[in-house]
């Protein structure tokens, strides 16, 4: 009964795949996958590698909008193939944008929305870094257009998963001045929680970590260490918003953060490890629980 279900799923899965591929056509010719190609990861990959076989690049600034339902499209597609696949599908792409700039500018902005930002559909910094890095590098985009895919370029590549934690300074709840990387110490696991005293969803995070049985547990013995940094300059009540905080956290301010480490939305987790080394970035707070249950 599952092996029929499995391939029940495979087949739907693999006919909505041919419908996504189909569904631009009229822009420009987008491949099926051959019949002989029968596993969805077979499949996935070869509509995603020929995906842009037959695109006019001299053509998407007059059809933007038909170009951009189309790269909707392409970007629904990626999370169903190969990691290899579509690395070289999106560098394949970029190189036909190469000596296009205002093209390339427009498709990195597609890539952005859909892939970098706060509410993209399918968030992915390795698959959006190639489209910052191309435009950030293009000698003939000019220095104001690429400046936010520059900066882009430098923070995804400075801080990203086995990069070492940015030593970011910050100003704890006693006033003194002191290194995220330092305060860590030699825990197992350092928390880092950007976050806005504010924020109702830093809220519910802050109380959902500070109830935690098994988190508390894991501070006490040393083998986790908490640091909860406002990414802001401090309000005027902050030292009476940093007293709410669990007092076995390490509580502070860091104005600056924002130029060491990638925080697009508060709250914002990351884990690093006994090396000082990012582990995960932008952490689900569902994940950092599961954490808690594998470290005891």
């Amino acid at each position: 009964m599952l092996k029929k279900i499995l391939i029940a799923i495979i087949v739907i899965a693999g006919a909505a795949l041919d419908m996504m591929a189909q569904k631009n056509a009229d822009i420009f010719p987008v491949p099926s996958a051959p019949a002989d190609l029968t596993s969805l990861q077979e499949r996935s990959d070869y509509v995603i590698s020929h995906f842009w076989d037959h695109c006019n690049v001299k053509s998407i600034l007059s059809s933007q909008k038909k170009f951009a339902d189309a790269f909707d499209t392409y970007v629904n597609l990626l999370p169903l193939g190969s990691r290899r696949t579509v690395i070289r599908s999106i560098y394949n792409l970029l190189t036909q944008l190469e000596k296009h700039p205002k093209e390339l500018l427009f498709v990195a902005e597609q890539a952005d929305a859909l892939l970098y930002s706060d509410t993209a559909k399918v968030k992915s910094d390795e698959a959006y870094l190639p489209f910052a890095r191309a435009v950030a590098e293009n000698k003939k985009v000019g220095r104001a257009e690429k400046a936010r895919f520059a900066e882009q370029m430098r923070i995804l590549q400075e801080c990203n998963v086995g990069m070492p934690a940015p030593a970011l300074e910050f100003t704890d709840s006693a006033g003194v001045r002191a290194s995220l990387v330092a305060a860590a110490d030699t825990a197992a696991y350092t928390i880092i929680f950007f976050n806005d005293p504010d924020c109702i969803d830093c809220i519910i995070a802050r109380g959902r970590l500070s109830a935690n049985h098994m988190a508390n547990n894991l501070l006490d013995k040393g083998l986790l260490k908490i640091i909860a940094i406002t990414p802001d300059d401090p309000s005027e009540d902050w030292n009476a918003q940093a007293a709410r905080y669990p007092s076995n956290w390490i509580v502070g301010f860091a104005p600056d953060a924002r130029d060491f480490y990638d925080i697009r939305h508060t709250p914002t987790f990351y884990i690093i490890d006994r090396e000082k080394k990012i582990v995960s970035k932008d952490t689900p707070i569902d994940e950092i629980i599961r954490l808690f249950n594998n470290m005891m």
